[in-house]
């Protein structure tokens, strides 16, 4: 088969192309759903609920073959676990969610899923060489690909590129598609490797603006879906359902921006996807049941002041986890020593009840002269461990007990015990200790806009009356996630005291199998801790994140080491990252004015390569007086207005400056330029969208306009270099930077690589000379 001749190889694929076509639709036609019985008292068991799902899987499976059969041909040899080497010819189609074996005239037809690892091995792979999966938990071991197709039609004839072979009948290319891009079948080998990688554990994607992170790792949910019935049966140990999956974002725009790739091109719910603002504070009201006259701040503040404390919380490093733990258990064992002298050990007349209810107390006090931990999980004074060492003597007092002192009991020792755990208190005593630290952090958070002390007194007066605000919410989320128990079990943890884990639905106990989280470094600390923490330990973690892209100057991360702090994933070798290269949402000029920037700014070699998929004109440096700027503008948008390439533009601030904007949003309207609605980050056609780079974090245009490169380096706000890198990565086919000044740090990438012109008006015509 190996020297097949190309002619042949179409005719073949023609042919079968013809053939699961027809089967395809007349399975369609006989397909039929098998009844199933469920016990009304108990509701449909997981085994029923796996036969529907895969019913389902199928039935799209078929649609999508009879309307289109496959996308793709690859002929390998491959090697699994019970196999050592055979042939086999396989076709993909990008709409398939499952693996279906059709009958051919010739023999079987293998239409696979995209994410089947054999088929993207053999797509990026080097022909006629051996690719060995070196990963735990598939039952496929290498492939060799010897021959490939990808197809732009297959019926009534192909149309595509053939290797070995070359073109047959190919069609006009499409040109880059804008967003994010499902490149199911294009990816580029680094992609691949990352996407089968393995089908538990932690994968960390890391790589530049444009380098395919978050496609690679929302593609990642449908290959678990799809593949994990390619696993051993020493690699089955969780199973991947949506309902068990969870996608977390930082950011409200990533949530629009990704709507149609995760619901269109990959067929999942938005169901599952979660702000992470949203998500903590709902947690919170879920778990702390009894918050001792704790309440929600109910005063308003200066936007400048929340940005100072969210400066105080948001920046802090992961070290401070480590202490504030330390905090809490030193809270948690002061309060446990005193456990004699509770209300609930003495408020009985039953003088039988006083003394189990001294005896549980004096237990309690045992309890808490064990040794701290840095490590939340592995702490001996959680309420899982506490139980465990008391049990005997809690529920011995509870069963010698009537029905209604017995639910006394419990609400008493219920509020005793979110006392002893008390997240507010820990939060206050700990950032108290560290409050020189928290001056820093504002200081660096707002440019010494605000007086550091005066935030300092305001949260200590908020504390004093036990009142707290959105900034602090993570923290207090954080330290009860780790306190509260972990065992689903009501009989087997303290009465009245919810669960450590969201609950998934009603009456269930599984924990989510895969946590996905995107932008992670726009993350901080603390809900890096806490998300990380979520999944089960034999699950996976999919982490996406560019530390170089942290734009916040209050809130963000810059390195992992959250992620390991109370992560429930323990197993070392289930920790993988990989490095995507290549940039590929960029024009080769930008793309290359993009990476010498980088080295420049950062000091350090691009962690990128430049993207070559199509040439456009060299980034712009338009030099002039400010007060010019609109007139430029308006030119700059007519122009790009005609060109068939760009249809989305955004003027783009590199440092938040809302009085500035709405200044120059007045004068761009006095020049007839349409605007949509500040600080949106996607416009109705025709306008003109005008905003921030930390309001646009994640998304891109066809072209932006900066402004700003000229104070970076004077700034005195937290990454503002970042913000300039992610404000040069945002456009794919034009930059124009608009300057009062040559920017020193643009002074330094060879002028090669942009155009410089200066800007000035005759005294007889507003036009640029």
């Amino acid at each position: 088969m190996k020297n097949l001749p190309v002619e042949d190889r179409v005719a073949r694929d023609e042919n079968n192309a013809r053939s699961a076509q027809a089967q395809a639709a007349n399975e369609l036609h006989n397909f039929s759903h098998a009844k199933i019985l469920t016990d009304f008292t108990m509701g449909i068991t997981s085994t029923q609920k796996s036969k529907q799902d895969y019913d389902k899987k199928k039935k799209m499976s078929l649609r999508a073959i009879a309307a289109h059969p496959f996308h793709c041909m690859v002929e390998v040899e491959m090697e699994t676990e019970k196999i050592p080497n055979i042939y086999k010819l396989l076709y993909a189609n990008i709409h398939s969610k499952s693996n279906e074996i059709l009958k051919g005239e010739y023999g079987p037809i293998n239409v696979l899923s995209w994410t089947h690892p054999g088929i993207q091995l053999a797509l990026t792979g080097d022909l006629d060489e051996f690719h060995n999966i070196k990963v735990h938990g598939l039952t496929l071991r290498s492939v060799k690909p010897l021959a490939r197709a990808k197809f732009t039609r297959v019926l009534p004839q192909i149309s595509g590129l053939y290797e070995p072979g070359g073109s047959i009948r190919q069609e006009e290319a499409i040109g880059p598609a804008k967003g994010l891009k499902a490149v199911k079948l294009d990816m580029t080998p680094e992609q691949v490797h990352a996407f089968i990688s393995r089908m538990d554990g932690m994968m960390l994607v890391t790589g530049a603006p444009g380098s395919g992170k978050t496609t690679v790792a929302f593609q990642r949910i449908r290959f678990l879906f799809d593949q994990q019935g390619e696993r051993s049966e020493e690699g089955a140990r969780v199973e991947y359902l949506p309902e068990l999956t969870k996608i977390f974002l930082a950011n409200k725009n990533l949530l629009t921006y990704s709507h149609k790739f995760l619901v269109e091109d990959l067929q999942v719910s938005l169901q599952i996807v979660e702000l992470v603002p949203e998500f903590i504070h709902q947690y919170l009201e879920e778990v702390w049941l009894y918050k001792h006259k704790a309440r929600p701040r109910p005063r308003h503040i200066s936007d400048l002041e929340q940005r100072a404390r969210e400066a105080v919380f948001g920046l802090c490093p992961a070290s401070d986890l480590r202490r504030c733990w330390r905090a809490y258990e030193t809270q948690i064992s002061t309060r446990l020593s005193e456990a004699h002298k509770a209300d609930w050990a003495v408020s009985s007349r039953n003088g039988k009840l006083v003394e189990l209810m001294q005896r549980l107390g004096e237990s309690l006090v045992t309890v808490s002269k064990q040794p701290s931990r840095d490590d939340p999980l592995r702490s001996l004074v959680r309420m899982d461990s506490v139980f465990r060492m008391v049990r005997g003597d809690y529920e011995g007092l509870r069963d010698q007990m009537s029905l209604n002192d017995r639910d006394e009991f419990d609400e008493a020792f219920q509020q005793w015990l979110f006392w002893v755990y008390d997240p507010l208190n820990t939060l206050k005593e700990h950032f108290q200790e560290n409050f020189y630290e928290a001056e820093l952090r504002i200081k660096r958070g707002t440019a010494a806009r605000i007086r550091e002390h005066e935030v300092i007194n305001s949260l200590r007066a908020d504390w004093e009356k036990r009142q707290y605000g959105p900034e602090e919410e993570p923290w207090l989320a954080w330290l009860l996630r780790f306190a509260l128990p972990e065992e689903p079990d009501p009989p087997n943890r303290f009465r009245q005291i919810p669960w450590a884990l969201p609950l998934l639905e009603a009456k269930s106990d599984r924990r989510w199998t895969h946590v996905v989280i995107d932008e992670a470094q726009d993350l901080s600390t603390v809900e890096a801790s806490l998300l990380s923490s979520l999944v089960h330990p034999y699950g996976a973690l999919t982490i996406s994140s560019d530390f170089r892209q942290i734009v916040s100057p209050v809130h963000g991360m810059t390195d992992l080491e959250a992620f390991k702090i109370g992560g429930s994933i323990k197993e070392q070798e289930v920790y993988q990252h990989f490095r995507f290269s290549k940039n590929m949402r960029q024009s080769t000029q930008i793309s290359r004015f993009l990476q010498a920037f980088y080295e420049v700014a950062f000091g350090e070699v691009a962690p990128f390569e430049v993207g070559d998929q199509f040439e456009e004109i060299k980034p712009q440096l338009l030099l002039g007086p400010a007060a010019f700027f609109p007139n430029i503008i308006r030119q700059l948008v007519t122009v790009l207005r005609l060109s068939q390439k760009v249809e989305s533009i955004a003027l783009l601030q590199i440092n938040e400056d809302e009085e500035a904007l709405i200044r120059l949003r007045a004068a761009l309207d006095r020049e007839g330029v349409a605007l949509a609605p500040i600080w949106e980050p996607s416009a109705e056609a025709g306008q003109l969208v005008t905003t921030s780079v930390e309001r646009i974090k994640g998304l891109e245009y066809d072209a932006c306009l900066v402004l700003g490169l000229d104070d970076v380096e004077r700034a005195s706000l937290n990454f503002t270099t970042n913000r300039a890198y992610v404000a040069l990565s945002r456009p794919t086919h034009r930059l124009a930077m608009l300057c009062e000044e040559f920017p020193r740090l643009i002074q330094k990438v060879p002028r090669d690589l942009f155009e410089v012109k200066k800007f000035a008006f005759s005294s007889q015509s507003k036009e640029v000379k």
